[in-house]
């Protein structure tokens, strides 16, 4: 995790929405954020709609938080947005 958000300076989540449905169990959380990405040594942030699925239980003995812990966590969201802004950066920044 570490490695993947180096780049940034700053990346905050930003909640619209989410639900959760008991299952067997466990709890399956559905969420939908905006996560505002600021890389190093810039000032404009990038804006990516992001949608996650957690599946929460019982955590197992010393594990978790509040005797609870993530089983599986899926998201889903176009990771082009990144490299779009960075190759249009790019591009401004020669025009100069």
């Amino acid at each position: 995790m570490k490695r993947l958000f180096t780049p940034f300076d700053r990346v905050r989540h930003e909640l619209v929405e989410a639900r959760v449905v008991g299952e067997e169990g466990k709890d399956i959380v559905y969420a939908q954020f905006l996560t505002h990405f600021r890389l190093r040594g810039d000032e404009e942030e990038i804006v990516a709609p992001r949608f996650f699925v957690f599946s929460v239980g019982e955590a197992e003995i010393y594990d978790g938080t509040d005797g609870l812990q993530l089983y599986e966590v899926r998201l889903f969201w176009d990771t082009g947005i990144l490299g779009r802004y960075v190759t249009e950066r790019k591009r401004r920044a020669n025009l100069r």
